[in-house]
């Protein structure tokens, strides 16, 4: 989970794909909209990221596993990742459950690269008093 002071929570976010950031000090971005009030941030999915797994775990009954596999090696590459996760809350009263894949394929296009990217996100999350419609 990767959170920012001001209150942006980026739970969708795998940090592991992100192969470039960019960062637009001010409101001057018009391509954040009206709503960029101090900065925007621009994220760029990795090309090629390392094929791989990782499971951690934390306090409150956190856990997060991340899976990355990275095919291809002649014009037609790409990867697919998913990432499972779970947070308890505190003694157990919320939860927050998710599954999430993002899939990248790239492919020669027009003297140029194409990209195709599929993203797929469920989640389930109560607490006390939480009725879930």
């Amino acid at each position: 989970m990767v959170k920012a002071d001001v209150g942006v929570d980026r739970k969708r976010e795998r940090i592991e794909l992100v192969g470039r950031l960019e960062l637009t000090r001010g409101p001057f971005d018009v391509r954040a909209g009206a709503f960029a009030l101090g900065a925007s941030a621009q994220y760029f999915s990795d090309d090629r990221p390392s094929s791989g797994a990782t499971i951690n775990g934390g306090t409150y009954g956190f856990w997060r596993g991340l899976d990355v596999y990275t095919f291809g090696s002649g014009a037609l590459t790409g990867y697919g990742s998913a990432l499972a996760s779970s947070t308890q809350g505190y003694r157990e009263n919320s939860r927050f459950n998710q599954l999430n894949t993002f899939d990248k394929l790239l492919f020669p296009m027009l003297g140029g690269t194409g990209s195709v990217r599929v993203q797929a996100y469920s989640n389930d999350f109560g607490s006390p008093g939480y009725i879930p419609r």
